[in-house]
This record gives C-alpha cells, structure tokens and sequence, in this order.
C-alpha cells in the first residue's frame, strides 16, 4: 500500500475518533462560593453535553433564566476544559433584586379584577421576570377577549434603588372593536346569522379572541357543514369581519335496518328491522327532526319523534321535545312525552333541562316472564314524571365521521311515580326512583390505517316500587350485538362495545372501513328475585359509503348463562343510510 493511501486511512481515522469524543456525553460543572451553590441547587446547574456549543448554550440559558428572577448582575467565567469529559465555569450571581412595588398605574379596578392584579404580589417579593410577564399576558387577554385586540401594556416610573425595584404600569386599549357581519362563502346551507349565534360572534358584539379561536371546533361540530380553508379576520373601520369558507356535507338521512334472526320460539327465521329518517339543519338554521320505527318482534314495534329548536326567541337557549311509544307482545304499552331546555357552553357542548313524563299500561292479566331472566316480572300501571340534568361534552375532530377524540354525555334525575293499581295500598302508590345514565365514546387514530373505537355507558335505576315494564332495554345493533333488540331487562348495567377498524376509504365526506367487535356487559335487576347477567356479543361487519348512500354489514354471535356461542344462533344486520 503506498504512503499517501496510508495517510489517508489515517487522517480519516483521526477525524473518526475526534467525532466520536464530541458526540460522547461531557459534563458542564459550575463553581461558586457556599451561597451560591446553595441556591444554585434549585436549577439544573449541572448538565451532560456533547459539544462544546451545547455546553456554551445550556450556560446562556442558566444565566438567563437567573436573571430573570431577579439576579440582574449574574455572569460566568468562560467554559473551561478540564480533561476529556468535563467542561467548568466559575458562577457569580451577586445580589438578588427585590420588589419595592409594583403600582397597577391607570389600570381600572375592573381590569385588575378580571386578569388576577394584585398589588401585594409585588411588594417586597424577589423580582421575577416570568411573573411579571405572566401578569401582563393575563391583562392583554382579558383586553382581547373584552373588545380591545390592540391594548398595550407599559412597566414606567422604573426605579432602582438599594437592591429594590418600583415602577409603574401604563396600560393603552387602543379601539375598542365588535364583530362585524359573518361572511360566508362556498354554501347556500346555512344562515350566516344562525351560524354567527351559534360561533357566539354576531354582529356588534365585542370582539374576543378566544371566541376565534374556538371557531374552527365549533365547525366541526356541526354535521352540515365543513371548513375548506382556515379561517381569515380582516380589521376595519372598529369592526372585525370574520370570513368562513365552507362546504356542504350531506347529513339528512333514510336510515332502514334489517334482521335476520332465529325465531327462537317458534322456529326458522324471524324478520325484524327499523326506519329512521333525519333532517338536519330545517329553515337553513339548525333545527332538527328525528323520527324512527321499529319491528322488535312479531307484535312488538316502537316509535319515537324528536324535534329540537336552537336559540330559542334569539336567545343562546335550545328548546325541543320527543315522543316515544314502546308496545311489548301483548304485555305493556309505554309511553313517554319529554321536553328538554339546553344552554350551548363552549366547544358545541351542553347542559340540558329535561322534563318527562311517562305512563305505562298493562294489556294481559299475565305476568311477563322474559326469556333471559328465568324469574316471573310483575308488570303494571303507573304514571311517572322525571326531571333530570344532562351534560353533554364533544370533542371529537369531525361529529360525522370522527376517527379521534371523545364525547361524553352524563344525565342524573329523579321520578315521581304514581302506582294506578286499585291492588296496592293507599300509602305506597307514589314513591320516588332516582336514575342516572352515562356515555363515553373514544376514537384513536392508530397510525394511517387503523382507528379504535370504544364506547363505555352505564345506567342505575332505583326505588321501592319497580315493575318490568320500568326498566331499561338492551340488545340489538346499537348496544349489545348478537343479540335480539331489546332482549334484556335491566335497573342497572354498565356495558364495554370496543371495535377495531381497518379504514378501507377516508376521503371528504365519505369513509368505508372494515371492523371486529366485542361486546362485553353486566346487568341485573331486583324483582321476583335478585337477576345477574354477563353477556358477551363477538363478530365482525363492514361499512361501505357510496355515492348513494352506506351500506352496513355486521355479523354478530353472543353468550350469556345458558347460551354458548353457537353459530346457529348467530344474528345477520343489513343496514342502509341514503344521505341528501
């Protein structure tokens, strides 16, 4: 091998293991006298480095962040080398300045208020930098969020004196700006002034900065329209115009169910299904109409009727009510009116007022006795009247087709019911039934292809009078799967459906995704005797969108005490939604 090749591979080599002792972890040490190093031990004055520009910059970020606490004369001695490994500097932090005080200056009593000014915060307290600008965010935020995006915020008077800081603050609220009319582009959907109460930005009313920005969730929310491009504000004249670029999305909805399922009293196959129809966003401004049927059993069918009516005599409040009628075989017949009031609260979340009021008629002499339970249920007559209040929390990225994020609903109440029965004594026909019900939907995204889909709900129903025909129902494609609809009687339960999906599609407005499921369940309930069941429900569907509509698949097998999971009692669901 000839020498230039020689010293090549050499000067390659030498450069090799002069990077290979930079990138090594070095240490950075710092001295200073006993008091220093007492105070010293509450930052990180000791740090593993790999360069020598890293060593430099982690001593200008300590010497910064002393100073602003206060030690305006602290300085180090340039980084020493000590061997291969370790760097030194000599700390010096000198003394550290107080707040003589700090005078809030021209800034009203109202605005110390609301952004948290306290003058004993700065009365002879260590100067702190950060606390200061903290004080000062919070006043320019409050500012921004009052009609003044422009306000300014001064320290003046500034004294230095003996270690002890005093100054002044000069507070400027530049124009005062309301909001402008919301201008709308891309849709003939929507109202721009529904839109505008909705956002809580309608036209002259103080600008707010938060409100801005809680516009891009709040759209997100709303399952007939969808944000193209971000949102622009434009400043003119004292007025803030918001301008919104947005897209129709198709939301009122045919909704039809069918299923295939085994006739288990009398053989062969038994066909049931269900209808809804949806109407999303009447009149251009968010009302909605719901109404949906359904073929439970041979002679078993519910219907329900929902109406809602958002800002109600243009106030911020949501009015709206709902019908449901449930008629068992020749059991029972329920029937239930409600109305409900709703106040919005920020990011497209409510608290609700309900009000309902029920009845519940007996039409055989005979006593129910459900196939699931194994224990005679008594039915009977009685009038209730419930009042509840219901939470509702939404963060989801997209109310439509979300793929991440969570949703919440909690409603709690109590009934006053009223026994009609001529058999039961005088001073136990009316008694009390306090009830609670949850919701929790979450969806994580797992990397491009896959989203976790799982759903926790639960419910408690009690009191010293309750009948069959009282309690809650599960079962079927919207709960527990691989099972009947409405097959299980319950006071309480709390139930666990957990999907993994195989994102097929996930383009503007559509998504086709292909998923397994498991269903897992405890319920109970207290009347001929104590009843306990753990179903479980197991299988797999697809959902297909189109361009006339979504078409659902699943395929569903359960288990509870004395059924295993056998195929032959497997449930099949077609569902078909047309959207327009």
């Amino acid at each position: 091998m000839k020498v230039r090749e020689l010293s090549v591979i050499f000067a390659y080599m030498l450069m090799w293991l002069f990077s290979a002792q930079e990138g090594a972890a070095q240490a950075v040490i710092l001295n200073g006298n006993a008091e220093d190093k007492k105070i010293l031990k509450n930052y990180p004055f000791e740090a593993e480095v790999t360069d020598s520009l890293s060593a430099v910059q982690f001593l200008k970020e300590l010497i910064s962040r002393l100073q602003g606490d206060g030690y305006f004369t602290a300085s180090a001695t340039v980084l020493e080398k000590v061997d291969g490994s370790r760097w030194q500097s000599h700390i010096t932090l000198g003394e550290q300045y107080q707040w003589a005080y700090l005078d809030p200056g021209n800034l009203d009593p109202l605005m110390q208020e609301r952004s948290g000014f306290r003058e004993k915060f700065f009365l002879h307290r260590p100067f702190s930098y950060q606390d200061l600008n903290k004080m000062i965010e919070r006043i320019l935020q409050e500012a921004e969020n009052s009609g003044f995006p422009f306000a300014s915020v001064q320290l003046t008077e500034i004294k230095v004196y003996q270690g002890e800081v005093s100054a002044s603050l000069h507070y400027e609220s530049g124009p005062y700006i309301t909001f402008g009319d919301l201008q709308l582009s891309g849709t003939n959907k929507v109202k721009a002034d529904f839109l505008a109460s909705y956002l809580k930005i309608p036209s002259g009313s103080a600008y707010s900065e938060k409100k801005v920005e809680q516009i891009t969730q709040s759209i997100r929310s709303l399952p007939y329209v969808e944000m193209t491009v971000p949102l622009e504000v434009s400043f003119q004249n004292d007025e803030a115009e918001v301008h919104l670029a947005l897209a129709n999305r198709k939301v009122n909805q045919m909704d039809g169910l069918v299923n295939l399922l085994p006739n288990e009293n009398e053989g062969g196959i038994l066909l049931t299904g269900s209808l809804e129809i949806l109407l999303n966003n009447l009149m251009k401004s968010g009302k909605q109409l719901s109404l949906q049927w359904q073929r439970l059993q041979v002679e078993s069918q519910q219907l329900s009727i929902s109406y809602q009516h958002p800002y109600l005599f243009r106030t911020p409040y949501q009015a709206g009510f709902s019908f449901n009628l449930l008629k068992e075989d020749t059991s029972f017949i329920n029937r239930s009116l409600a109305f409900n009031l709703s106040y919005p609260l920020p990011r497209a979340s409510l608290i609700s007022l309900n009000v309902d009021f029920r009845s519940s008629s007996v039409l055989s002499d005979l006593d129910l006795q459900p196939m699931n339970s194994g224990t005679l249920g008594e039915v009977g007559d009685f009038g209730l009247l419930n009042l509840g209040i219901n939470l509702q929390l939404n963060r989801l990225n997209d109310v439509l087709l979300p793929t991440n994020g969570w949703s919440f609903s909690s409603t709690i109440g109590v009934g006053r019911k009223h026994i009609t029965s001529t058999t039961i004594e005088a001073d136990k026909q009316v008694s009390w039934q306090p009830f609670s019900q949850l919701t929790l939907r979450q969806y994580y995204r797992l990397g491009k292809l896959w989203v976790l889909y799982h759903r926790l709900s639960g419910a408690y129903l009690a009191g010293e009078s309750l009948y069959l025909n009282d309690l809650y129902r599960l079962g079927g494609l919207r709960s527990l799967r691989g099972f009947n609809d409405n097959f299980f009687y319950a006071s309480y339960y709390g139930m666990s459906n957990l999907e993994v999906r195989l994102l097929l599609e996930q383009a503007a407005q559509t998504q086709s995704y292909l998923y397994i499921f498991y269903d897992q369940a405890i319920l109970g309930h207290q009347l001929a005797e104590h009843y306990q069941e753990r179903p479980l429900g197991l299988g797999l569907g697809l959902s297909i969108t189109t361009d006339v509509g979504v078409f659902n698949f699943a395929y569903a097998v359960g288990k509870i005490k004395y059924q295993t999971l056998d195929f032959s009692l497997s449930k099949i669901h077609f569902g078909y939604i047309s959207r327009f």
